[in-house]
């Protein structure tokens, strides 16, 4: 039976159109009246309590301050936004911010932590398969991070995993397809500087082709000419052999990309003309185009571009030479682009040990995990309640209390209805408990003997009486009929705040006896 709700269903918060505006100032290059306006937004926001929204807020402050050069700030918000979104219990967001913050940690020369981030984001993205835009929005920023330290290749796994899970359509919601244009683009310009020339060519190839599909896609959707990806498609025909058409492209986008400001294509269109003009032999005309390039780096260029702008200037300067020089200036390019390729593979053999040491933490984590849990019910066992009632010397920055939880009549159910009804009892009772335990606020339920249960809340005498309430009302309330005729099921559940100077044995102790007054008082129900 379906229902339909009287709202949409969002897993926003109430207040993300204040995290939308800011977004807006953003992507408007409005980066310090964004950060005003993040500031501004957020105060009223965490007084409302929509935590959702408020991590919206310092991913936007984030990206302001690294978009001004702030990178040392950035890397502060990012890090306090990955504590929440970690309590939030949301690791592809969690995953998408460790990915965001990559770049920014290796201009701050902390390369390690860099690529134990880029590894731990493409860990937990790799084991999610969906559509939504969060998880294409988290895999593009992964995606984004390895081509920005020149992982090209973990790049190109993220690329083609939301490709495979978009099919042959366009989702321009999520800007896969363009970061994998200039994935590859990138990646063949490197593979040409240092020889690799087949294998650039078909990286070029494949980047060109993506880019018309864009082309095509955008303009058959607007009826009308567009200039997204022209840059970089200029530049794959310059490369592959038709400086004409790579020649004529560019002058024709050129002007308007510029006027634009869409300086990473207008960057793309001058070395895609410079290139064409060496070619037919204008040399003029091409230091013109590449010093033009060079120029429009001072908006936003990446290191990676300059490398190649100056790469492709030195190349035309050795032909203005006699054939001696050339080859000396050539060979000295090469043994340079060499030199950078193999600190390249430096990386990508590093992030591949970073990555088998977070898969054998996974593996310990799991059977450590799997040492705690309950055989029969999934929950925490004996050894993970003991476990919990030594972590309650720890100092804590909230209430905690403990919830003690008796079968009522359970040896009857075992003699009269047989001991798998018994286990099914079980089985149902924890998932009850389980539902009722908030992740985020690190809740545990636990069966420590055959039909006692204890539950660790975070929350005061009041909020563990309200979830005691409710597990009971729900255990009472299932249609226990169906698994066993005249079968019913009721809990007795004691109450105990850990006060302070408190100790564990010393809370069961309270928690025991008030169990014990709820028996005593007829069974079913909470006492405290």
């Amino acid at each position: 039976m379906s229902v339909q709700l009287p709202v949409p269903v969002s897993s926003d918060g109430p207040f993300t159109p204040f995290a939308f505006r800011v977004h807006k100032m953003i992507i408007k290059g409005e980066f310090h009246r964004a950060l005003e306006a993040a500031d501004h937004y957020e105060a009223l926001v965490r007084l409302a309590g929509d935590e959702i929204t408020v991590g919206y807020l310092m991913q936007c402050r984030m990206f302001a301050y690294m978009w001004t050069g702030r990178d040392r700030e950035a890397v502060a918000v990012g890090e306090q936004l990955l504590r929440l979104r970690r309590r939030l219990g949301n690791p592809v967001a969690e995953a998408k911010t460790r990915a965001d913050l990559v770049e920014m940690q290796f201009r701050l020369g902390r390369l390690e932590e860099g690529l134990d981030g880029l590894a731990r984001a493409n860990a937990v993205l790799a084991q999610v398969e969906s559509n939504d835009i969060r998880y294409l929005s988290a895999v593009n920023s992964l995606a984004n991070a390895a081509h920005g330290v020149e992982l090209y290749e973990l790049g190109e796994q993220a690329c083609r995993r939301v490709l495979e899970g978009i099919g042959a359509g366009m989702n321009f919601a999520c800007p896969i397809h363009e970061s994998y244009v200039m994935l590859l683009l990138e990646w063949g310009l490197r593979l040409e500087q240092i020889g690799r020339s087949e294998e650039a060519a078909a990286r070029f190839r494949r980047c060109q082709a993506i880019a018309g599909a864009i082309i095509a896609e955008l303009e058959r959707r607007e009826s009308a000419p567009t200039l997204v990806m022209k840059g970089a498609y200029a530049l794959t025909q310059a490369k592959l052999g038709d400086p004409a058409a790579a020649l004529a492209l560019a002058r024709e986008i050129i002007g308007p990309l510029r006027q634009e400001e869409q300086y990473l294509d207008a960057r793309l269109a001058h070395l895609a003309a410079g290139l064409a003009l060496n070619a037919a032999g204008d040399r003029v005309g091409a230091r013109r185009e590449l010093l033009a390039a060079q120029q429009l780096c001072d908006h936003g260029g990446t290191r990676a571009e300059r490398v190649q702008i100056r790469y492709e200037l030195a190349r035309l300067a050795a032909v203005g030479v006699d054939a001696e020089q050339a080859h000396d200036l050539l060979d000295a390019l090469r043994e340079q682009a060499q030199l950078l390729w193999e600190l390249r593979l430096e990386r990508v053999a590093v992030l591949g040990q970073v990555t088998n040491r977070i898969r054998l933490e996974e593996e310990r984590r799991r059977a450590d995990a799997e040492l705690l849990r309950d055989e029969l019910t999934g929950i925490g066992n004996r050894r993970r309640f003991k476990q919990m009632m030594a972590s309650l010397g720890e100092p804590a920055d909230q209430p905690r209390c403990l919830l003690l939880i008796d079968v009522d009549e359970f040896k009857s159910v075992n003699d009269t209805h047989s001991h798998a009804v018994g286990d099914r009892v079980l089985m149902e009772i924890a998932t009850a408990l389980q539902a009722n335990c908030r992740d985020r606020h690190n809740d545990v339920a636990t069966r420590f003997g055959g039909d006692e249960f204890a539950v660790f809340l975070h929350t005061d005498l009041a909020g563990a009486v309200e979830v005691g309430n409710r597990i009971r009302r729900v255990v009472r309330s299932l249609d226990w009929g169906a698994v066993s005729p005249d079968l019913n099921v009721t809990l007795s559940i004691g109450v105990a705040e850990l006060s302070p100077g408190m100790t564990a044995e010393e809370l069961l102790a309270a928690a025991d006896a008030t169990m014990y007054r709820a028996k005593r008082h007829g069974r079913d129900q909470v006492a405290a």
